[in-house]
């Protein structure tokens, strides 16, 4: 056999073992690619689900569906996008990360929504990306939750909310930056929470916020500049906490703030200068703290300060130039306090004020003692064209000096008629001849002005009338004083007009 031949052959056997391998896994193959395309695949129709769920979620608004929230949205409508939306939260596996949270996405033209979590459901975070997405919302409310801690930009960033509310939710801490850059908010409320530290910069770049709500919180202490950049803010309330003493700087930048709300917190002693940040400030409520003392200039700035509350507390005297700087109040409550007295000296700066028809001035259940300290109030209470505070002046109670009325002190009803009806028309208890309590106390006004002991010290300050009481006239002072006070009164006035006229006579003033 030559060459040739053998190599033919070996040739054709290789061609031959080729072809019977390679074409029964061929059409192996070919088999399995016929059963793929009969059996239906899960992957593929795993993520043709996905897609379709991000593409069509389910609507937020829709009724009859298995959500961890429930949502009411306004208006009620398929067929138009809700404005509003109401949402409860009533269970407790309610992720940052959960789908549920898709569903806004089908509604992003709300404008008001509102969280509220009841019965065993648990929303410990604020839904960041949420509120990021929705473009056109105005107002956030969450309350009933447990987040005890908000972070920075918790609310996203730069958007158009301008109210948010969140209230009853356990916070503890509010860190830096966790308001930030909502440069259109107004009014922000985190009353009735547990905060007891607030970053100062919290409240970073919000030049439109108008109201801001601590109250109800366990606030102890302020940052001073915690509120610094906040120049628009007109309402501060930061009641129901346990502040126990504040600086000046706490208020710096407040310039356009009106009302100032720190009543039921621990405050002992308002020193000097300490409002004086605050010049446009209207309404300041001190009430329901401890303050003991109020240093004299106190209230230095507050020119334009109408209202001010310090009922509850425990002052036992006011200086005499407390009332000084503060030239339009209008309202004054110094109700439920210790004060043994009130001078004409230290409510004299108010005196014209509170001759208004819109005044008020409140000064019950102190321990006011009888004396002529109290002289002034007979007179205010004439002159005064505000019926409230005439009514208030009738209430104020008095504790009579038993050792001054062991040494014939004689408590009168010599009161006019009118006045003596109403007391015995109102008063069932009433009785003509006034008969002091256990403890001493007296109505004011139903003892006779000049029947008021006056101890030595004070005899010549507050005994007889002067110019200290701003609004008197000299005709109701005679009329109002004893005989033999008028007599003399009278007596110096023809004296005065005598000099004058024979001044003028002297000096050719008179022809």
């Amino acid at each position: 056999m030559t060459r040739m031949t053998v190599y033919n052959q070996l040739l054709y056997a290789l061609i031959v073992f080729f072809l019977c391998t390679t074409i029964p896994i061929e059409s192996r193959h070919r088999d399995r690619d016929r059963k793929k395309q009969r059996e239906p695949s899960s992957l593929p129709s795993q993520q043709h689900h996905i897609i379709e769920s991000k593409a069509m979620p389910i609507n937020l608004c829709s009724k009859g569906r298995d959500m961890k929230l429930v949502c009411h949205c306004s208006p009620d409508n398929e067929h138009e996008k809700a404005q509003k939306s109401e949402c409860w939260i009533f269970r407790s596996d309610l992720t940052l990360h959960d789908l549920d949270w898709t569903t806004f996405h089908t509604q992003s033209q709300l404008q008001n929504l509102g969280f509220s979590v009841h019965g065993t459901g648990n929303l410990s975070f604020i839904p960041t990306d949420v509120i990021q997405s929705l473009k056109f919302l105005e107002k956030l409310t969450i309350e009933y939750a447990q987040i005890h801690e908000i972070f920075g930009f918790a609310f996203g960033n730069f958007t158009r909310i301008r109210n948010i509310t969140l209230s009853r939710n356990q916070i503890r801490t509010v860190n830096a930056y966790a308001f930030a850059n909502h440069i259109e908010l107004q009014e922000l409320s985190l009353a009735s929470n547990e905060i007891i530290e607030i970053d100062p910069f919290a409240f970073i770049n919000l030049p439109a916020l108008k109201r801001l709500n601590l109250a109800e919180n366990q606030i102890s202490t302020i940052q001073e500049d915690t509120f610094e950049h906040l120049d628009r803010l007109s309402v501060l309330n930061l009641s129901f906490n346990l502040i126990d003493y504040i600086t000046r700087e706490i208020f710096k930048g407040l310039g356009n703030l009106w009302n100032l709300s720190l009543h039921h917190n621990k405050l002992i002693v308002i020193e000097d200068d300490l409002f004086i940040e605050l010049f446009s400030l209207r309404d300041l409520d001190l009430s329901h703290n401890l303050i003991e003392r109020i240093s004299e200039r106190a209230f230095n700035g507050l020119g334009s300060l109408g209202r001010l509350n310090l009922e509850n507390n425990r002052l036992r005297s006011l200086e005499v130039a407390t009332f000084s700087t503060v030239p339009m109040l209008t309202h004054l409550n110094l109700m439920r306090n210790s004060l043994e007295t009130i001078t004409v000296s230290t409510i004299q700066p108010l005196m014209n004020n509170l001759v208004n028809h819109t005044s008020m001035l409140l000064m019950k259940e102190n321990k006011l003692i009888c004396d002529c300290r109290l002289g002034w109030v007979y007179d205010l209470r004439n002159r005064t064209k505000s019926f409230q505070l005439k009514y208030s002046m009738e209430e104020v109670e008095c504790i009579m000096n038993t050792k001054n009325h062991r040494k014939g002190v004689r408590v009168s009803v010599n009161v006019d008629d009118s006045t003596r009806k109403k007391y015995s028309d109102d008063d069932p208890n009433y009785y003509e001849d006034e008969r002091m309590d256990d403890k001493n106390m007296s109505n004011l006004l139903l003892i006779k002005a000049n029947d008021l002991p006056c101890p030595k010290q004070y005899i010549q300050q507050f005994a007889h009338p002067s110019n200290q009481y701003i609004g008197f006239d000299l005709s109701h002072w005679i009329r109002s004083s004893s005989p033999k006070l008028q007599n003399s009164l009278q007596l110096n006035l023809i004296l005065v007009s005598f000099l004058i006229h024979a001044f003028a006579r002297t000096f050719g003033c008179i022809q």
